[in-house]
């Protein structure tokens, strides 16, 4: 698909701004053409894509069994990094093209930046990020990735592309 107005949406302190937000949006018809879940967010949003750049088998093996028979009895595209026939909804992400696109390998093995480097490499417009926090208020926890996707979120404006933060985000120090 060729979305040109889209949310991504990923667990983090942010998130429920995206609840708030949809349910406004759906009732004055001012929605997104997708809404793209993030790894867990499969058990809470309801979304068009979902992206879960583990490896889904290891993810069946060594990780959660149980996430991982929910990605199995998916039914929308799971954007992976390699795709198996028991997880039938699984599509290999296009490393060559996005990497073409950006021309950078920036990634830093985070899924929210996989996510943002493929809507630039298919043309989104406007990328909304819900959850995509990174750091947390109380500071004792941070995840990495948080460079990345500043450094790609630079990469928009100078595409002339457009990204919404939520007042509540910590991505790119914006609260």
């Amino acid at each position: 698909t060729r979305p040109k107005k889209i949310a991504i949406v990923a667990m983090g302190i942010s998130a429920p701004v995206f609840l708030k937000e949809m349910f406004g949006r759906r009732l004055s018809g001012d929605h997104f053409d997708e809404v793209w879940a993030i790894n867990r967010g499969v058990r809470a949003v309801v979304h068009d894509k979902l992206f879960v750049m583990d490896d889904l088998r290891w993810l069946r093996k060594k990780k959660d069994k149980n996430y991982a028979r929910m990605l199995a009895l998916h039914d929308k595209p799971i954007i992976t990094s390699t795709a198996y026939p028991e997880f039938p909804m699984a599509v290999p992400y296009p490393f060559d093209a996005v990497m073409e696109f950006i021309g950078d390998d920036v990634f830093a093995h985070n899924t929210v930046a996989y996510a943002t480097a493929y809507a630039m490499s298919i043309g989104v417009h406007e990328v909304n990020f819900y959850g995509c926090d990174f750091v947390y208020p109380d500071g004792r926890m941070a995840e990495d990735g948080a460079q990345a996707v500043s450094y790609l979120l630079g990469m928009f404006k100078g595409l002339g592309m457009i990204h919404g933060l939520p007042n509540a985000t910590a991505l790119i120090n914006a609260n």
